[in-house]
């Protein structure tokens, strides 16, 4: 399928056009459909924007502290050699991927244009 930052996005349309299409031959129910849809997402745009906005820069610092706890954990057992190395790799490679979801963000949030064609991470 398609990799982009609004794949599940993606997927719930293409839901949605697939059951509007379904309505075989009868345009009252598929308009009924397709103005039923429009009015769900209307409403969960208001809900988004007036009851539960999201907080975009609160999510990005906690998961920036998470990851510095856990880079601070490994580096300190890497030293004292209290960790076994399976699960040193196992941390690793959760660090790293939480590392790469962070640039992620970072260079969809419209920062670092020119870490984003160097491949790395400020």
């Amino acid at each position: 399928m398609f990799k982009d930052q609004n794949g599940e996005t993606i997927g719930l349309t293409l839901v949605t056009v697939v059951a509007v299409m379904e309505a075989s031959g009868e345009w009252q129910f598929a308009l009924n459909r397709f103005l039923l849809s429009l009015i769900g997402i209307g409403s969960a745009f208001l809900i988004n924007i007036f009851f539960l906005p999201p907080k975009p820069q609160e999510q990005f610092r906690e998961q920036i502290h998470s990851v510095f706890g856990q880079l601070s954990l490994l580096l300190r057992t890497a030293v004292s050699d209290e960790m076994k190395e399976k699960v040193f790799r196992e941390q690793k490679h959760s660090l790293q991927d939480a590392l790469r979801s962070l640039s992620d963000k970072y260079k969809a949030a419209g920062g670092g244009a020119e870490e984003a064609q160097t491949g790395q991470i400020p």
